[in-house]
């Protein structure tokens, strides 16, 4: 279990790394609802194809982890994930495949979860995934169907970006 998530690691690490690609790294939060609720924390990396007013597409690998809201001990879980997702149409659409490994005590619950969903401008989206268990064991918390809402921050930490205006971190000017 320990090669196989390295191994995502550095797939994950390779691809942000391709050249000629430019990627605009951005802040994920989301809720997550299975049999209980978990709460994601995470990290992407868009390429962006937009206007000036609006983002036609964008696409690109994210990293975060996830937990849910029971601390005491014996429920605790965390899940540390890798994916890609892919906004289009105008940024209406999102589609999306994420690994994720939910961990409790040293048992590891392995998922590969496609999803699809709606998007707004890819900064607010609610999709529907069913998460395809990978390994023999179950967690009860965890369950098939996922329902989830995500805020994303693109362009966050662009050091060029003066404000949160699309134009000014999305929009190049036509040479004429």
């Amino acid at each position: 279990m320990k090669k196989l998530s390295l191994i995502s690691i550095l797939v994950f690490f390779l691809s942000y790394n391709l050249p000629g690609q430019t990627y605009l790294p951005g802040f994920k939060l989301a809720t997550h609802f299975h049999e209980t609720t978990f709460t994601e924390i995470g990290f992407n990396f868009y390429k962006v194809n937009s206007t000036e007013f609006w983002i036609n597409k964008a696409w690109g690998p994210m990293i975060g982890i996830e937990n849910n809201y029971k601390f005491n001990n014996r429920e605790f879980i965390f899940a540390p994930k890798i994916g890609y997702d892919y906004f289009f149409n105008a940024s209406l659409f999102q589609t999306g495949i994420h690994f994720i490994d939910y961990i409790n005590h040293g048992n590891h619950d392995v998922r590969l979860s496609p999803e699809i969903g709606l998007s707004l401008l890819v900064l607010l989206n609610i999709s529907y995934s069913y998460q395809i268990n990978l390994t023999k064991y179950h967690l009860d918390d965890v369950g098939n169907n996922q329902l989830s809402l995500k805020i994303n921050l693109i362009g966050m930490f662009n050091k060029k970006a003066k404000t949160f205006k699309f134009k000014k971190f999305h929009y190049k000017k036509r040479n004429t």
